[in-house]
């Protein structure tokens, strides 16, 4: 699927794939088996549909890729954060 603005309800669980907890995004038209995943990676080859997080240090290319995720993962657990708004 194609991510659309809206709400959407995120959690931390495990990922299989990944072998570790990451943050998964779902909503209504994307339930959790179709949800999205946010995880590290650098390029859009490393998304494979997924969101990548990081610092941009040029076009298409992230870095600090898995600090912002750590911190990213320690916010939404710190807060207590069920929820996000994808804008256009």
């Amino acid at each position: 699927g194609v991510l659309k603005p809206g709400f959407y309800n995120i959690e931390i669980n495990y990922s299989p794939k990944f072998k570790t907890k990451l943050p998964l995004i779902y909503n209504d038209l994307f339930p959790p088996s179709r949800g999205f995943r946010i995880h590290q990676g650098n390029t859009l080859k490393d998304s494979k549909g997924c969101i990548l997080v990081g610092n941009m240090d040029k076009p298409e290319h992230l870095v600090d890729s898995k600090n912002i995720l750590n911190m990213l993962i320690s916010m939404i657990i710190n807060n207590n954060v069920n929820t996000m708004i994808i804008m256009e």
